[in-house]
């Protein structure tokens, strides 16, 4: 009986220094994505290929820098839908990861440069009203909260069935 005693703390001791040390090897596999360029670009690809496979719908973007803990840009974005078509020539963002544990996805900071949305001409006779092409959106409640700290636009466009409206700057803050 003496000797089961010392081999069941020897056994608990080992158990809790492989939890430990899985612990560690989870964490070093998180930071490796969030906080590597290589490992940020790879899960926005993934994110993209995701946009991708649903239907009528794409997105493309170009030279993606920095990493997901302290800030991306990227060079171009480009998405592509029947309903719309949105270009943006720059996007840099940043957000806090922790804010995740609260329920709230904080986006701290979304500057878009040159961004331009354009709208299709509506389908039918010139006697027919135009055609919303935003009026079937179905906008299906997010599983947490989004903050928008800050969102700037510098150059917005908008091109509705050959209506032009031009933006220089826009500010603003945003929660859903």
């Amino acid at each position: 009986m003496s000797n089961t005693l010392p081999r069941v703390k020897r056994y608990l001791v080992w158990a809790a220094i492989s939890i430990l040390l899985l612990v560690m090897l989870l964490l070093a596999a998180i930071s490796t994505f969030l906080a590597t360029e290589t490992g940020s670009r790879y899960l926005v690809q993934q994110g993209i290929r995701q946009v991708d496979s649903l239907a009528d719908l794409q997105l493309s973007v170009a030279a993606i820098r920095g990493n997901l803990l302290q800030g991306l840009q990227i060079d171009s974005l480009d998405l592509n839908s029947p309903a719309v078509r949105i270009e943006v020539s720059g996007v840099n963002a940043s957000w806090d990861p922790f804010s995740l544990f609260s329920g709230t996805l904080q986006l701290a900071e979304l500057d878009l440069r040159q961004a331009t949305v354009t709208l299709p001409l509506g389908q039918g006779s010139n006697d027919s009203p135009p055609v919303n092409p935003l009026a079937d959106f179905n906008f299906k409640p997010l599983p947490v909260n989004l903050e928008l700290s800050r969102l700037a636009i510098d150059g917005l466009t908008i091109d509705s069935g050959g209506q032009v409206m031009a933006i220089q700057t826009l500010e603003s803050e945003v929660s859903l």
